[in-house]
């Protein structure tokens, strides 16, 4: 059985991400993420919150979220060098990166398994680029087509049919395999300014893999999530409450009553959204 490290980046000023990121280590910790075989490592601005937590902290200074995010110009890099430096400085075979809206509804042990150097763990296949009728994906076809990026020092980069798009919020590696990753941020840096997407990111890493032969698998029907604008507004407060109650800190007192949080949404507090949402 393959050692894995649980990695998740979390920075910025809203809170709710980073209560997000410790529901993720609550709701799985006791099932999963406390056997012998697993770490945690949170990427973070914001070490003091996670004072007291079973995990290792890597601390995200303004330099490196500058230089991360090509000087501000789309935060997502920050994500990929985030895991680059979990995976270099950790003794564990796989690292498995969640965003921080995601959190396990089953073992994730059984995908950890299927990592190896021709296979990587993605949340989902979104389609191929060229032709689609995904408004976003037309975004990549308009900026990039009949282009071509410098990719290494003997490599060119171009859009092909087949190129597809995969979703990030889950991303499972070796983590011996810190070139895949180096190379979707060299990617990502090359074609953010081309793109009017906020996706370039999980298409890069797509991308890489593509043209370095590895395979991706679907890692969503592990998952469950709160990524959506109502799920946000409904579960973000909630969360909110949570550690104003108990503090920031009290992994123990966290630990005891997080089965306390409701993440589901009410159908009531559902339809209500709905109704507003048409009436705006």
């Amino acid at each position: 059985m393959k050692s894995v490290e649980h990695i998740i980046v979390c920075y910025g000023d809203q809170l709710g991400y980073h209560h997000g990121a410790k529901y993720q280590i609550l709701s799985a910790y006791e099932r999963w993420y406390n056997r012998s075989n697993s770490k945690i490592c949170v990427v973070t601005d914001s070490p003091k919150l996670f004072k007291g937590y079973p995990c290792r902290v890597l601390t995200l200074s303004k330099e490196k979220k500058s230089a991360w995010s090509l000087n501000g110009l789309q935060h997502f890099g920050i994500k990929l060098q985030g895991l680059k430096w979990a995976m270099e400085t950790t003794d564990s075979d796989a690292s498995l990166l969640l965003d921080t809206d995601m959190y396990w509804k089953s073992d994730p042990a059984p995908l950890v398994e299927k990592i190896n150097e021709k296979t990587i763990i993605m949340y989902r296949n979104e389609g191929t680029i060229i032709g689609s009728r995904n408004q976003s994906h037309n975004r990549f076809e308009e900026g990039l087509q009949a282009k071509n990026f410098r990719l290494g020092s003997n490599q060119q980069y171009s859009l092909e049919s087949k190129s597809e798009m995969w979703a990030s919020n889950i991303l499972g590696v070796l983590s011996d395999q810190v070139d895949l990753i180096s190379g979707a941020f060299e990617l990502f840096s090359s074609l953010e300014h081309h793109v009017a997407a906020h996706t370039v990111e999980q298409f890069s890493v797509s991308e890489i893999s593509r043209i370095s032969g590895i395979q991706k698998l679907e890692g969503k029907n592990y998952l469950s999530d709160w990524s959506s604008t109502g799920r946000k507004n409904y579960v973000t407060p909630i969360l909110r409450e949570f550690f104003a109650r108990y503090g920031e800190t009290d992994f123990d007192t966290h630990l005891a009553n997080w089965n306390h949080i409701k993440i589901r949404r009410p159908f009531v507090t559902l339809l209500k959204q709905k109704i507003r949402k048409k009436l705006s």
